[in-house]
């Protein structure tokens, strides 16, 4: 079983955004490495509990995505607004429970672009 240590990687998303302030009031550690792949193993390795971030590309999140699945975590891929640019959200059970009512967008069958997956 995994040790959470309540942090998450959030590149790319704006400090006073309401998602890092949401995440920041509810006692999670909000840290910016500014490096997808890293921050998704770190994640898949339990330095993190996750990693969000709303724009990005596919080949800075493919590799890691599926290190963070197939280490047990919640893993989340789809396009903001029909432009083709992917956003991902990636943690653990709790850490995805807390951003889903910060980021709809997230939620399993909101969106036709979202792609859920979570270990089984």
């Amino acid at each position: 079983m995994r040790q959470s240590p309540r942090a998450v990687d959030m590149s790319g998303i704006w400090a006073p955004s309401a998602l890092n302030v949401g995440l920041r009031r509810a006692d999670w550690v909000v840290e910016a490495l500014r490096s997808t792949s890293v921050s998704l193993a770190f994640a898949a390795r339990g330095i993190f509990d996750g990693h969000l971030q709303k724009i990005t590309t596919m080949w800075d999140i493919a590799g890691g995505a599926v290190l963070a699945r197939e280490a047990g975590l919640q893993v989340r891929i789809g396009t903001r607004d029909g432009s083709g640019t992917p956003w991902i959200a990636a943690g653990t059970a709790s850490l995805m429970a807390v951003t889903e009512s910060l980021w709809p967008k997230i939620r399993p069958g909101k969106d036709d672009a979202v792609a859920a997956t979570a270990a089984e």
